[in-house]
């Protein structure tokens, strides 16, 4: 049985999507990052492992104002194919931080720790080839002002452990570093553990800056093989939504919205809309098996809303989504076509 064979639900809630452009400029992509900048819409890298005709490791840079028209800004940047990287706005600028680096003139491939910065998305300058953080893809990356400073904060993530082999070569972050200017990293130390994990949603809310994760990958290992670096089961509560207000201080909510990973969560419209992912297993990578990983949820800050059971952009993980032009923005991903693809739609509010 194939993905496409699964069928979910009419979507009913109280976004209006509509697919944009159902086969834009760029290639298919997973694991590519989204921002809106400058008046425009950019895309940035990801993988196409379906790719016959191009490098599936992309280090391409698109922009749009519209969704609709796409201009290629560069087709090799610096950076090289990255995928599982993230891209933010922070001090009127583009930062791309970490990710998983293909270079294929050399066919080295290696996670990565650099930071890089750009205005235009063509002109890139090397932050730090490599921060004080462990190299790593699939973290998150959001910005909080605490204290009355603007802070980026690097959280989570997945690795590599050079003496293991495997899976248990694998390493599943649970640290939070934070930084003023993406060139020194400051690991911010606390007493709860907010679990190991990668592919999950950080978010802050724009109003209190306060910091939330929630969901994400964890591999669990159930033998205690000699060569692991922990102990195979992942720390209790890690899946459900935690916060910070202030970078070291972590709070426990108590609940959460499913168990699901490779999933985006946005601000629009006064609450955070939560948008489809997969299940949080590795055992079970299915993302359209029910509703706990399609369905359609809000947050207020206090407390959760179903918006509808389905999802506007249908059966979907690994995709990028933002915030542009009072919009909300979701492009590529894995998707129920059996593989990565790269429509591009926007959800407006009722």
């Amino acid at each position: 049985m194939s993905y496409s064979d699964w069928a979910i639900a009419p979507y009913d809630g109280d976004l209006d999507w509509e697919l944009i452009n159902e086969n834009p400029s760029f290639s298919n992509r997973i694991d590519h990052a989204l921002v809106s900048f400058d008046n425009k819409l950019w895309v940035l890298g990801g993988y196409d492992q379906g790719a016959r005709d191009h490098d599936p490791y992309m280090e391409d840079v698109w922009a749009s104002s519209d969704g609709v028209i796409w201009t290629c800004i560069t087709e090799d940047a610096p950076w090289k194919g990255r995928r599982g990287h993230e891209v933010i706005i922070f001090k009127d600028e583009m930062y791309l931080i970490g990710g998983f680096a293909v270079d294929e003139d050399s066919g080295i491939r290696n996670y990565q720790n650099d930071v890089w910065k750009t205005i235009d998305g063509e002109n890139w300058s090397e932050v730090t080839a490599e921060a004080s953080w462990p190299a790593r893809f699939k973290h998150q990356v959001v910005q909080a002002n605490h204290g009355g400073t603007d802070y980026l904060y690097l959280l989570t993530g997945m690795g590599m452990n050079e003496e293991g082999y495997g899976q248990y070569a694998v390493v599943y972050y649970n640290d939070v570093w934070r930084s003023t200017d993406g060139e020194t990293w400051t690991e911010m130390t606390s007493s709860q553990d907010i679990g190991q994990r990668s592919t999950a949603a950080a978010f802050v809310n724009p109003e209190s800056n306060r910091l939330y994760i929630v969901g994400g990958l964890y591999l669990v290992i159930f033998d205690d093989g000699a060569d692991s670096s922990y102990d195979g089961k992942p720390s209790a509560n890690w899946d459900k939504m935690w916060y910070t207000d202030d970078g070291s201080t972590w709070n426990y909510t108590g609940f959460g919205t499913s168990t699901r990973a490779d999933n985006q969560i946005e601000y629009y419209e006064d609450r955070f809309w939560v948008l489809p992912g997969r299940s949080n297993s590795i055992a079970h990578i299915n993302y359209n098996s029910g509703p706990e990983y399609y369905s359609t949820y809000t947050y207020n800050g206090s407390s959760w809303t179903k918006d509808s059971e389905s999802s506007g952009v249908g059966a979907r993980y690994g995709y990028a989504a933002a915030v542009h032009n009072n919009k909300l923005w979701v492009i590529g991903g894995r998707t129920a076509d059996d593989g990565p693809d790269n429509d591009v739609w926007a959800g407006e509010l009722q």
